[in-house]
């Protein structure tokens, strides 16, 4: 049966490739801005009074802008006006990554339930028989066979350590995330607060 061990450890192998490969990717996305949905669902919407500082353009048919008046407070608008604005939720953020944590630690104990129990199962296999004798029945034989083996222990410990390294690499994320938060609503809310502030056209007949 030593072909299992070649599939247990090409298996890790490329869960470990694709695993590290996805969190690069992830942080450099993040990095360069490029999750700003993700960061919008993790704060909290608010609206925020600012002066009104649009400009006013008047055009004809041409349509050619006729005149440009940056100073214009006539009925267009007014001295105040409401833009959206997201602020940081600490309790949101705080809950990031937190679903799958729980998952991986849920995965992580019955991985290392199953390695323990392997575990102690060829120890007292080889040394201590007569211990598991009542595994050797019909009902229980399959347990033996195959719970109770070298190459059942190796593949709960290699489920082990991936699931050790998928908490870590969700924490490290999780700490990025937090890091650029303010990084995200600032850009955010500066690219609102631009279109919300784009000129106002007045059509002259």
């Amino acid at each position: 049966m030593w072909w299992i061990y070649i599939v247990i450890g090409v298996a890790f192998l490329l869960i470990l490739i694709f695993k590290c490969v996805s969190y690069s990717s992830k942080r450099k996305r993040t990095i360069e801005m490029d999750f700003k949905g993700i960061f919008k669902r993790y704060s909290t919407l608010t609206i925020q009074k600012v002066n009104d500082g649009r400009k006013v353009i008047y055009y004809s048919q041409g349509p050619m802008n006729i005149k440009y008046d940056p100073s214009n407070f006539d009925l267009y608008r007014n001295t105040l006006i409401e833009i959206p604005w997201y602020v940081m939720n600490e309790k949101k953020t705080n809950k990031f990554g937190r679903g799958r944590l729980v998952f991986y630690i849920i995965l992580l104990v019955i991985f290392s339930i199953l390695f323990v129990l392997s575990a102690v199962g060829i120890i007292l296999n080889t040394f201590c028989p007569e211990a598991i004798e009542f595994l050797n029945t019909e009902t229980f034989s399959f347990i033996n066979e195959y719970g109770f083996t070298y190459y059942f222990a190796t593949g709960a410990l290699a489920c082990v350590l991936l699931t050790i390294l998928f908490i870590c690499l969700n924490r490290a994320y999780a700490r990025l995330f937090v890091y650029y938060m303010p990084s995200y609503l600032t850009a955010i809310n500066n690219e609102t607060y631009y279109k919300t502030m784009q000129p106002i056209y007045v059509k002259l007949n």
